[in-house]
C-alpha cells in the first residue's frame, strides 16, 4: 500500500508544477496576441497526448493564428486557433430522432459473449482500447491487436458487487466495490500487474472522469460543487473529458470551447454517460431518471449537426472515442455505430467541395497519442499515407500499395515520425518529433536509405523544425521572409537516390520575391503578382508556403489574420479561399496535384476542391 502522506505530498507538487506549466503556456501566447505576431510556440509533449482538432471562435474581429510547430510541427503542423471568453454553442436545428436500426451492429473482434446477468463490466482507456473486468474470474482483459489478460489479487471477496468503473494512464484500473444494499462503497485502484495500490472507503456509486481524475457526481444539473474528487489520475493524460449537466428542457455538453445544447424534457438519470470522440466531438448515452422514455444515443459533432438514435429500452456498457455504444444483445456485446454523415458543412470553407478520397477512405481512428495518417504526393500524382500505428507506406494508386517500413522509428509520446515528402524515386522521407528527432529515407522496398539528427525545434546557429520541399531537397524552417525558399534555410538532406547519392528533383517548384508592387512568385515561365501590402507595412510577414500545380499553377497556403487558400492559375488570374475554421492537420504535403486541400472530416481524411 502507499503511504497517504507521502502520495498527498506528491499529489501537491504535480499539481504546482502543471500550474507553472500553464502559466508559462498562457504568457507565450499573451506576449503572441499582444505583439501581433506570429512565432513558433514549442510545447511540452512528455506524457501529454497531442492537443486535440477544435475549431473555435475568433478572439477578435482580427483573428490570430499561432501555428504549432517545433514538437507538433514539420509537416504535420497543427492548427489551433487560441480560444476565445465564451463557447462555440451547438444547437441542433431539429429535432429527429432515427430508430435504432439506422446504427449499424457489428460484433467484438474478439467477440464477448456471456449470460446478460454475468456479462463482465467495461470502460475504455484513454488509448480508446476496450478493457473488461469478470467479476468470477477476477480477471481484467484489454481487448487491444492482441487481447492480454490480468489476474486481479486484490481482495474483494467481502463486496456484493465489483465493477470496472475506469482505466486511466498507465493501464490502471479503478473498481468499484461495495454493497447496494447497505450503499456502502470502495473505489480501489489497480495497477497494470494487478496489484492493489489505493482503496477509498465510503464513496458514492454515481463517479465520473474529469481531465484531473475520478469525482463523485453530486447532480446532473449544474449544482456547484460539481463533485468531490476522489482520486488523481496516476500520471497526467492531457486528455480533455466532456462536462454533462441538464436545465430545463435541455441538456448541455461542454468539451474544451465546444458547447452543445440538446432538447431533453425528461429527468437524467444516473446511468446517463458521456465520452469523447477521437475528432474532437463528444458522444452520450441519455438515460431517463424515471424510465418513461427510451434511451438515446446522440453523436456530437464538433463542425456538424448532432445526430440522435432511439435505443429503446437498450443499456449502454461503454462509449468508444469513434462515437459507436457497446450494448448487449442475444448472448454477446455488440457495437453500435452511428452512420457517418455525408455532407461537408460549407461554412468551414466556402467556395470548396469536400470529396471522398478513394479507392479507399483513409481514417483517422486513432488514441489520442497518434495523430491522422500523414500524406504526400508522390512524383506521378498518387496519394501517400503513412501509418505511424502499422508502420506502413500506402500509395493509392488504381490498385492500392502497401509497403511495410523497416526502418528504425521510434513510436512513443515523445518521438513520432511524420511523412514529409515523396521525392523522385518514390522514395519517401519521414521525420521524427522529438527533441531527439531523426530525419530519414526510406526506399520503396521500406528500407532504410539514410539518416541525420533533426530535432523538432532548432534556431540559426542549431538546424531543426519543420521541413519544406525545394528543388534541392528539403530545407529547414526560415519564417522571418516573404522571399520563398526563405533565403536563410539550410538544407536539412539532399533529395538522394536508392543508393543515398544526392540527386535534384527535375521538376518545377515555385519561388516568391518580395518587391515593392507586392510579392512576385514563378513557376517556370509564369509570373503571378501578391499585391497587398508594401515592403514597409509587411515588416511581419505572413507564415507562408508554395507548392506547383500540375496544370503549371501555383497553390499558396498563408497563415495571417485569416487562414487562406490562394490558387494562383496558369491563365493570371488568382482566387482565394478562407479557410479559417477548417480543421487543418497535415501540411503543407497535404495538396494535391490539382490544387485541392486534404483536411480531416468525422475520423477520415477528405479532400477540399477548388472551383468545383
Amino acid at each position: 500500500m502507499i503511504d497517504v502522506d507521502a502520495r498527498g505530498r506528491h499529489e501537491a507538487e504535480l499539481l504546482h508544477e502543471e500550474a507553472a506549466r500553464i502559466a508559462d503556456v498562457e504568457t507565450a501566447l499573451r506576449s503572441v496576441l499582444d505583439d501581433d505576431i506570429l512565432v513558433p510556440i514549442v510545447t511540452e509533449r512528455g506524457e501529454r497526448a497531442p492537443r486535440r482538432l477544435v475549431t473555435r471562435p475568433p478572439l477578435s474581429v482580427r483573428r490570430r493564428v499561432p501555428i504549432l510547430i517545433g514538437v507538433a510541427a514539420a509537416i504535420v503542423a497543427l492548427i489551433a486557433l487560441v480560444p476565445g471568453k465564451g463557447h462555440k454553442v451547438i444547437t441542433p436545428a431539429d429535432t429527429t430522432v432515427d430508430p435504432s436500426t439506422e446504427l449499424k451492429a457489428r460484433p467484438l473482434n474478439p467477440p464477448i459473449e456471456c449470460a446478460r446477468e454475468l456479462c463482465p463490466s467495461l470502460a475504455v482507456a484513454p488509448d480508446g482500447t476496450l478493457v473488461a473486468y469478470d467479476r468470477a474470474a477476477k480477471t481484467l482483459t484489454w481487448y487491444d491487436a492482441e487481447p492480454h489478460v490480468v489476474p486481479v489479487t486484490a481482495d474483494l471477496d467481502a463486496a456484493e458487487q465489483v465493477q470496472l468503473e475506469a482505466v486511466g494512464p498507465g493501464d490502471f484500473a479503478y473498481l468499484l466495490a461495495g454493497s447496494p444494499r447497505a450503499q456502502t462503497w470502495e473505489l480501489v485502484m489497480i495497477d497494470p500487474s494487478g496489484a492493489e495500490v489505493r482503496r477509498i472507503a465510503g464513496v458514492k456509486p454515481d463517479i465520473e472522469s474529469v481531465g484531473s481524475g475520478l469525482r463523485e457526481r453530486f447532480c446532473w444539473n449544474g449544482c456547484v460543487p460539481a463533485g468531490h474528487l476522489l482520486v488523481y489520475w496516476e500520471g497526467h493524460t492531457g486528455f480533455e473529458y466532456p462536462v454533462i449537466s441538464s436545465a430545463t428542457g435541455n441538456v448541455e455538453v461542454v468539451l474544451g470551447d465546444l458547447q452543445w445544447t440538446i432538447p431533453w424534457p425528461h429527468t437524467l438519470g444516473p446511468r446517463s454517460q458521456v465520452a469523447p470522440r477521437w475528432d474532437s466531438g463528444a458522444v452520450v448515452s441519455l438515460v431517463p431518471e424515471a424510465g418513461d422514455a427510451s434511451n438515446q444515443l446522440i453523436e456530437l459533432l464538433p463542425d456538424g449537426e448532432p445526430q440522435r438514435f432511439d435505443l429503446g429500452d437498450e443499456t449502454v456498457r461503454a462509449l468508444t472515442p469513434d462515437g459507436s455504444a457497446i450494448v448487449w444483445r442475444d448472448g454477446q456485446f455488440v457495437r453500435l455505430s452511428p452512420p457517418e454523415p455525408s455532407e461537408w458543412p460549407g461554412a468551414l470553407a466556402p467556395g470548396l467541395t469536400a470529396q471522398t478520397i478513394g479507392p479507399k477512405a483513409v481514417t483517422c481512428e486513432r488514441s489520442p497519442i497518434f495523430y491522422c495518417p500523414s500524406v504526400a504526393v508522390s512524383p506521378d500524382g498518387a496519394l501517400v499515407a503513412w501509418d505511424p500505428k502499422a508502420r506502413t507506406l500506402t500509395w493509392y494508386e488504381d490498385e492500392t500499395r502497401v509497403v511495410q517500413v523497416e526502418a528504425e522509428l521510434a513510436l512513443s509520446v515523445d518521438e513520432q515520425f511524420h511523412l514529409v515528402a515523396i521525392g523522385p524515386q518514390d522514395i519517401a522521407y519521414l521525420v521524427g518529433l522529438g527533441p531527439a528527432g531523426s530525419l530519414v529515407a526510406v526506399a520503396p522496398s521500406g528500407t532504410e536509405i539514410t539518416r541525420r539528427d533533426w530535432p523538432s525545434s532548432g534556431s540559426p546557429s542549431e538546424p531543426g523544425g519543420p521541413v519544406f520541399p525545394i528543388a534541392t531537397g528539403l530545407v529547414g524552417s526560415a519564417f522571418n521572409s516573404n522571399d520563398w525558399p526563405p533565403p536563410s534555410a539550410l538544407l536539412a538532406m539532399p533529395w538522394v537516390d536508392l543508393n543515398g547519392n544526392p540527386i535534384t528533383d527535375t521538376r518545377s517548384y515555385p519561388t516568391a520575391k518580395d518587391t515593392d508592387a507586392g510579392i512576385e512568385v514563378r513557376l517556370g515561365e509564369r509570373q503571378w503578382l501578391l499585391a497587398e501590402a508594401s515592403t514597409s507595412e509587411r515588416a511581419s510577414p505572413p507564415f507562408s508556403f508554395y507548392l506547383p500545380r500540375s496544370d503549371g499553377g501555383v497553390v499558396v497556403l498563408r497563415f495571417a489574420a485569416t487562414v487562406e487558400l490562394l490558387e494562383l492559375l496558369p491563365d493570371g488570374t488568382i482566387a482565394h479561399y478562407d479557410i479559417s475554421e477548417t480543421p487543418l492537420a497535415i501540411l503543407p504535403s497535404a495538396i494535391m496535384p490539382d490544387g485541392s486541400l486534404i483536411t480531416v472530416h468525422n475520423l477520415r481524411l477528405v479532400r477540399l476542391a477548388p472551383g468545383v
